[in-house]
């Protein structure tokens, strides 16, 4: 069973928010077998195509919501960096996929 859920949302500056985002990420990541970190800016559509696209995926979280492309970016970037030597974390690349051209803009990490 596929489920999209929205568990905490956090808006603001990302130098504000890093440290919560990656506690949230963390403890997602204890109690998962695979995470991914993703970006987009329609959360139940990027949910669909994840859980159509591989059914093992069975939770989207949205983590921070911001208007800025280039915000988001880096907020992708940062933590899939910052979690990369954790094998449970299946991302290859940064640049979210389902993303249209304008905001708002969500990070969000997908559970397995």
């Amino acid at each position: 069973m596929t489920i999209f859920v929205y568990r905490r949302q956090d808006t603001g500056h990302l130098s504000h928010l890093s440290s919560r985002l990656r506690r949230s990420i963390g403890g997602f990541a204890r109690k998962w077998n695979w995470v991914k970190i993703g970006i987009t800016n329609d959360p139940e559509q990027r949910a669909n195509q994840h859980f159509k696209n591989d059914p093992e995926w069975s939770e989207l979280v949205v983590l921070w919501k911001t208007a800025s492309r280039r915000r988001i970016e880096d907020a992708e970037r940062l933590l899939i960096d910052w979690k990369w030597n954790d094998e449970r974390l299946v991302n290859l690349r940064t640049g979210g996929g389902g993303r249209k051209s304008g905001g708002p803009f969500y990070l969000y990490i997908l559970l397995a």
